[in-house]
C-alpha cells in the first residue's frame, strides 16, 4: 500500500490533516484532522485494519500514550536489528538467555562483575 507524501486537507473543515503511524510493521498511516477530529482513510486502509482486528482500537492510535508506545517499539526493533547484525542470530539468542538468567539471579550483579572484570583472580 503506497502512502501519499503530500499534505492533505480535511474534506469537512479544510484544515490540515495530521498523519499518525499505527505500528512499525503497518505499511500505512492514518490521516486525522486536529480541528474537527475527522479520520480519513485511503484505499483499503479500513479493510486492512479490520482484517488485523485493529479497527477496534482506532481512537487509541491518536493518543499520546499510543504514539509513545509506538516510538518505543520502533526503537526496540532498531536495537534488535542492530544486535542481530552485530552478534548473529545464534549468539543473540544465547546472550538473551544469559541476560534473563542474570536478571533473575539473586547474585546477578556480582556475576556481572565477575564476567566483566578483565581478570577476576587479581586483587
Amino acid at each position: 500500500m503506497a502512502d501519499n507524501k503530500q499534505a492533505l486537507f480535511c474534506p469537512d473543515c479544510g484544515r490540515f490533516l495530521r498523519r499518525f503511524e499505527i505500528w512499525p510493521n503497518v505499511a500505512f498511516h492514518l490521516d486525522r484532522c486536529s480541528t474537527c477530529t475527522g479520520i480519513w482513510f485511503d484505499q483499503n486502509e479500513w479493510q486492512t485494519l479490520q482484517v488485523q482486528n485493529l479497527h477496534y482500537h482506532l481512537n487509541l492510535f491518536f493518543s499520546p500514550v499510543w504514539q509513545a508506545k509506538l516510538k518505543d517499539e520502533e526503537m526496540r526493533q532498531r536495537f534488535v536489528k542492530m544486535y542481530l547484525e552485530t552478534f548473529g542470530e545464534a549468539d543473540y539468542e544465547k546472550i538473551k538467555v544469559l541476560r534473563a538468567w542474570l536478571a533473575e539471579h539473586p547474585q546477578g550483579n556480582r556475576l556481572m562483575a565477575y564476567l566483566t572484570d578483565r581478570d577476576p583472580y587479581k586483587g
